[in-house]
């Protein structure tokens, strides 16, 4: 596995006079290259042995001083201390929301094994109301900030397909409102051939659940009724949008029965189902159990998906949870959070019209993170907004530890044990991945 203290080191270890380099200048071991990583700002550079050598013991020449000056790997404790105030005062504390997720029912036609909300157990069969949708749009619109967007979420939320027409309707029609973005999160078994044309006419996006091929949907999302066929369903719910010119996002959960085929998934998703935009997503803890510390899987999870997401590279696809932590590399920018949830900018609605930051607490009722609240002016300056804001990794002493704090997010807060203790596995996940990706960009440049 990649393990910090021998294929990351924190740099200062190694030089005769630790105190003139930041605490938060890395190596990064390769077989092939040695690179110096910025754990807060992203900087790298690409050494030499004899480059590194010389650095470690004090003999450089001027113009490699200034450059790591710039950089900042060499700065005094003030400077790194300075630093991290800057970058927490950067973090909007009192953000606009720009995302809504109407949890329009809690109702499901399939049984996902892994399921974070786990809806056998704790589902309460319960469907939102036309008036709590109607005044949760109303409320987000009046509170939001820039480019708004509303996600119809469950249970499955095409089981409440009338809704969904209805409120697109009331917003680009009534409303007159086309700037915001519509999205239903759906796993693909249900809807009828003319709501197709009406998502086209009405700009609605699409985004559907699958794992890979007929075997392992079976197998992790099987549907309630055994003789119904989900999968086939689905690749034809594929191929209807993909007539009428609808690029339809797969969501993808990685779990132990697909790990092993990551890149034929791909495979099967971009070539014969022809998505376009693909995400991998994390397998959440079901609500109600408890967190398994398996880092070794985790590791190989993310030495698939990063082989993957360089694969698909060559084919013009980028999978978009990879991408978010590219971003923030390129751009040298710190990563607050892995979400929306995270940034303070999200807005959940439960179907009992109860609010909060995050659907993985759709049920926890003791958590506080669900609250009924009819005015939502400064929203996210209260405690269940502010708990998931302060939950970023530069605010978690253990985090300034990694090479990755700058750039990972932290992962998912209902994926902790507690919000500012981070999960052991999606460290090893992040680690494992970041290193890889930042290898490949070393060898790009």
């Amino acid at each position: 596995m990649i393990r910090i203290g021998t294929d990351m080191i924190r740099f200062r270890e190694r030089c005769t006079e630790p105190q003139t380099w930041s605490r938060y200048a890395w190596l990064l071991n390769y077989l092939d290259r040695k690179v110096l990583f910025h754990s807060l700002n992203s900087e790298t550079i690409t050494c030499t042995e004899d480059f590194l050598r010389r650095a470690a013991s004090g003999d450089l020449t001027s113009d490699e001083r200034l450059l790591l000056g710039e950089k900042g790997f060499l700065a005094a404790e003030e400077e790194d201390t300075a630093l991290v105030c800057r970058v927490q005062a950067a973090i909007e504390r009192t953000p606009k929301p720009t995302t809504l997720f109407l949890i329009v029912t809690d109702i499901c036609n399939l049984r996902c094994t892994y399921c974070y909300q786990n809806l056998p157990s704790f589902s309460k069969r319960e469907v939102m109301p036309w008036e709590t949708i109607q005044r949760s749009v109303d409320e987000f619109l009046r509170v939001a900030g820039d480019d708004p967007k509303i996600f119809f979420y469950g249970g499955e939320p095409l089981l409440r397909e009338e809704d969904i027409r209805r409120t697109a309707v009331y917003l680009r029609e009534t409303l007159g409102r086309h700037d915001i973005s519509i999205d239903i999160m759906t796993n693909g078994t249900v809807y009828k051939p003319d709501f197709i044309d009406f998502m086209k006419s009405y700009s609605i996006g699409l985004g559907i659940s699958i794992d890979g091929d007929r075997d392992v949907m079976e197998h992790s999302r099987p549907s309630v009724n055994p003789t119904f066929d989900a999968f086939g369903q689905i690749c034809a719910f594929f191929a209807a949008c993909k007539k009428v010119g609808i690029d339809c996002a797969a969501l993808c959960t990685i779990t132990e029965h697909n790990v092993q085929k990551i890149q034929e998934t791909a495979r099967f998703l971009v070539e014969e189902l022809g998505t376009k935009r693909l995400t991998f997503n994390l397998q959440l803890r079901r609500y109600g159990d408890a967190i398994k510390i398996d880092e070794p899987y985790w590791h190989e999870i993310a030495n698939r998906i990063s082989e993957t997401y360089l694969a698909l590279l060559k084919q013009d696809v980028l999978e978009g949870r990879t991408l978010r932590y590219l971003t923030g590399l390129t751009q040298g920018t710190y990563t607050v959070s892995e979400c929306d949830a995270g940034y303070g900018i999200q807005i959940v609605v439960r179907p009992d019209g109860a609010v909060g930051p995050c659907q993985g607490y759709l049920y926890n009722d003791t958590s506080g993170f669900f609250v009924k609240k009819k005015d939502w002016t400064g929203i996210t300056s209260t405690e269940p907004w502010q708990r998931f804001i302060e939950a970023t990794p530069i605010n978690i002493p253990s985090c300034h530890r990694c090479p990755f704090v700058g750039t990972c997010g932290g992962g998912c807060c209902y994926d902790r044990t507690a919000p500012t203790v981070p999960n052991p596995n999606f460290c090893q996940y992040a680690r494992t991945l970041l290193f890889r990706i930042i290898h490949a960009l070393a060898e790009s440049t």
